[in-house]
């Protein structure tokens, strides 16, 4: 065990000075509230798992409780951050009145779901589109900016086909967080491959890479009426053949398996740089 009796403040107040570490809020209070003072806001929060409130409500435990933690808004009003699952199977119970909860001062909803998207982050997994829902909120930047775009080419977050859409916003994160000006371009032409229905991510993965190793851009008129040769089917059919081929996954395997597919019948064959 740790004698921390031996750690000298001095070392941490050093660390501090040496490496700019920042303190970018105020601790929050300690207090017990009763359950019912407690608000969930469902513009940036997940929904709930019934079996896992389900769960907590047939088996409480305070240790595993621990703490909620609480925004309190300019009114006053006390929403929960972190901890709605513990908080609806309190509710469920007649013999939890009161909750243990660390109340922090929030002055915007954006604050509220960047604390969410912070303290779900540090904690536990959190599903990626939920992220980006609650950093929307936020006003993160690159949220912002993969919004716009979604929005701008009717792009859904879902996984039906009758409408363009897609579900792998961690995917467009990465894109745009390394070749934000292509974005857009990469996204309508995995659309327009889609036929206007659901992009899944391996086809968006491996466009980006066609973007960026291929030996022509993937604006070029003639590639373009090569790729379109092929539906998004045989596309994933050629990915999949490309994975057990090499024996993983991944945006490389997926270009290469889509190249192998453009090439197809070609006499003068398209290639990596």
């Amino acid at each position: 065990m740790l004698d921390t009796s031996k750690l000298k403040q001095s070392n941490d107040e050093d660390k501090i000075e040496r490496y700019n570490w920042k303190l970018i809020d105020s601790p929050g209070e300690l207090r017990y509230v009763p359950k019912t003072n407690i608000e969930i806001d469902h513009t940036y929060q997940r929904l709930h798992s019934t079996g896992q409130v389900r769960r907590l409500s047939r088996e409480w435990s305070w240790l595993a409780c621990g703490v909620i933690i609480v925004g309190e808004r300019l009114d006053n009003t006390l929403v929960a951050i972190d901890g709605q699952h513990r908080l609806l199977a309190a509710l469920n119970r007649s013999d939890i009145q009161n909750l243990p909860c660390i109340i922090f001062k929030i002055n915007s909803i954006a604050k509220e779901a960047e604390c969410f998207v912070i303290s779900n982050t540090h904690r536990k997994g959190v599903k990626t589109i939920e992220k980006h829902i609650a950093n929307i909120i936020a006003k993160d930047e690159t949220a912002l900016f993969i919004d716009n775009i979604l929005k701008r080419n009717n792009i859904e977050l879902s996984d039906r086909n009758t409408s363009p859409s897609l579900l792998c916003i961690g995917q467009c994160y990465n894109i745009v967080e390394t070749d934000k000006d292509n974005f857009e371009t990469i996204l309508q032409l995995s659309s327009a491959l889609c036929a206007n229905s659901h992009i899944p991510e391996s086809i968006l993965g491996g466009i980006y890479i066609l973007s960026k190793q291929l030996n022509v851009p993937i604006t070029d008129i003639k590639f373009k009426k090569h790729l379109f040769r092929f539906t998004v089917q045989e596309y994933v059919r050629g990915i999949n053949e490309a994975r057990v081929y090499f024996g993983k996954g991944g945006r490389n395997i997926w270009a290469k398996g889509m190249l192998d597919i453009i090439n197809k019948g070609l006499r003068t064959k398209y290639y990596f740089k």
